[in-house]
């Protein structure tokens, strides 16, 4: 009988899953981004989706928001 997965295993799956698709699907142009050997990170924004942890990437697109919005003459 196979040995059964902790269930932290599924939990760190499903994040890398997320993960990847945030990466992609982000808003910025696809021939920006860098993943080569499993790497998760754009050139743009300078977001690390693989290493950066969620507050710091929230962080970064809340920064990144500010600076169009200032740019566009928001305020």
């Amino acid at each position: 009988m196979a040995k059964k997965r902790p269930k932290y295993f599924d939990i760190i799956d499903n994040e890398m899953v997320l993960r990847k698709l945030l990466w992609l699907r982000h808003g910025c142009p696809i021939h920006i981004l860098y993943g080569d050997d499993g790497e998760m990170q754009c050139g743009n924004c300078g977001i690390d989706f693989k290493r950066d942890d969620g507050n710091q990437i929230e962080k970064r697109f809340e920064t990144l928001g500010l600076e169009k919005m200032m740019r566009d003459g928001g305020a």
